[in-house]
């Protein structure tokens, strides 16, 4: 793989270019966490009306249970 120039430095190779680079890293990663932050953010409610209807199948606490549903 050829050199890509400075824009496409990752990791070791851009902390060795300095500061801004550095920044540039911190930049991108941040976006990832909030990424990340999105998807689980969506997928806990998903899971939490998974236990519930699992919850009422068995005859447990119904009305505590639908509101778990009722919130997805």
């Amino acid at each position: 793989m050829g050199d890509r120039g400075e824009p496409g430095l990752h990791g070791r190779a851009a902390a060795q270019q300095g500061p801004a680079q550095i920044f540039r890293i911190g930049l991108v990663s941040a976006r990832f966490l909030l990424a990340v932050g999105d998807l689980l953010i969506g997928w806990l409610p998903l899971r939490h009306a998974d236990v519930a209807l699992a919850a009422i199948d068995a005859g447990g606490g119904t009305h505590f249970y639908e509101t778990d549903i009722a919130a997805v």
